[in-house]
């Protein structure tokens, strides 16, 4: 028997009872894990493609189109596409009048496919 086994049997411990409080450990432990993880993404979560789920903050693809555009291609219309994704839905191109004035269409950093929608310089 191993040390385990002899102190649970020293002390009338059922040695099945220890195992599986030792997989409830690790059973917790995992749970907090990801509850770890969930917590550091959840601020990025509305950031995500609602198709690829890449973060389109950091693909510098925040942006805003026109209402009526944007019921057409995500008629819940909460969440956020990339440039690529809501073209895939759409079944075009974006072009300049696709998009609103609202500063985030023009004071925000924008990656080089968002600028040549937006027809902007860099």
């Amino acid at each position: 028997m191993n040390e385990l086994s002899d102190l649970a049997a020293g002390l009338d411990w059922d040695i099945g009872y220890l195992t599986l409080t030792e997989e409830r450990g690790e059973v917790v432990a995992a749970l907090r894990e990801l509850a770890d993880w969930y917590e550091a993404r959840k601020d990025q979560t509305d950031r995500l493609c609602l198709d690829c789920e890449q973060d389109t903050q950091e693909m510098r693809e925040y942006y805003m189109v026109q209402d009526d555009l944007w019921k057409t291609v995500n008629p819940d219309v909460d969440g956020m596409l990339c440039v690529g994704c809501l073209e895939t839905r759409l079944g075009r191109t974006l072009t300049p009048a696709d998009f609103t004035e609202a500063p985030c269409n023009t004071e925000f950093p924008h990656s080089p496919r968002l600028q040549a929608r937006l027809a902007r310089a860099a």
